[in-house]
């Protein structure tokens, strides 16, 4: 894999590796810290607390996790000192990466300013997947360690695919438009202005090799998108009507991004890239 060039714009400004859950967050992450070998990278722990909100014990399993996380990582649970470390000893161009963290709280307690890498997937199916995924971790772990469990997991193995859309739809204050969560749109902010002013790059994961392509033009650098662990039972879970329109209105603004992203990459085929941010400066114009 290529360093990247040092002549390139991208180092105005620190790029966090923004992880959707199911949307090919694993593979982003890999591709992006095989770009910055040889380059400083921060780790971030996950920040954005979900099944928290629920209950007492799950909010102590997320600080726990957290906690271990930052230890390992900076030999202190806080987050804000963790934080307070990448302020003082990270320049214009690194990179942050490593858990699931939202753009609001990593950017409202930095001083260098930061700006998206992440790509985006097709709200149903990530939806879809993520069930089966949970599912199938559950039911793989021991006894024991299904005791201390997430909510989710826990919710698709004794569900069907319905019924966890079911559960998802009554807390969708929590489970609701994940990935608008993890980028910090707010329901007043118009999507190509936020992308305008806070994204670096973004794609769809259904043409990740053209997210690959255009975001290494950007960088200078090879950018190698890994083959992607999807299994096939996922895309097979039957979804009834009901369920659709009850997807569809969980992550109506998920589905906002997601067509506003898709609608911004160049086809396949063009000769000639256009920049994202030019792209979307010009539809907000």
């Amino acid at each position: 894999m290529s360093a990247i060039s040092d002549a390139v714009a991208y180092d105005e400004h620190l790029l966090l590796c923004l992880r959707i859950p199911k949307a090919g967050s694993q593979s982003l992450e890999r591709a992006l810290a095989r770009t910055w070998a040889g380059r400083k990278r921060f780790y971030v722990p996950n920040t954005l607390e979900l099944d928290g909100r629920l209950s007492r014990l799950q909010h102590l399993r997320f600080r726990r996790s957290q906690a271990r996380n930052l230890i390992a990582h900076y030999r202190t649970r806080s987050l804000n000192r963790a934080l307070r470390y990448i302020d003082h000893v990270s320049t214009p161009g690194d990179l942050l990466i490593g858990g699931h963290a939202d753009f609001r709280t990593l950017s409202n307690r930095l001083s260098i300013p930061v700006k998206i890498v992440t790509i985006f997937r097709n709200p149903l199916d990530r939806c879809r997947s993520e069930y089966h995924y949970s599912r199938c971790k559950f039911l793989e772990k021991s006894r024991l360690a299904r005791m201390d469990s997430s909510v989710l997991p826990r919710m698709a193995a004794k569900t069907d695919f319905d019924s966890y859309v079911d559960f998802l739809f009554e807390h969708r204050e929590i489970y609701g438009n994940i990935a608008a969560a993890y980028l910090g749109l707010q329901p007043w902010d118009e999507v190509g202005r936020f992308f305008q002013r806070h994204v670096f790059h973004a794609g769809v994961l259904e043409r990740n090799a053209l997210f690959s392509r255009i975001l290494g033009e950007k960088l200078g650098a090879g950018v190698q998108f890994p083959h992607l662990n999807v299994s096939g039972s996922a895309q097979h879970v039957a979804i009834a009507i009901r369920t659709r329109r009850k997807i569809e209105l969980l992550y109506a603004r998920d589905f906002e991004i997601y067509e506003f992203v898709l609608d911004a990459t160049v086809a396949p085929g063009t000769r000639r890239t256009k920049a994202f941010a030019a792209e979307v400066a010009a539809r907000s114009a």
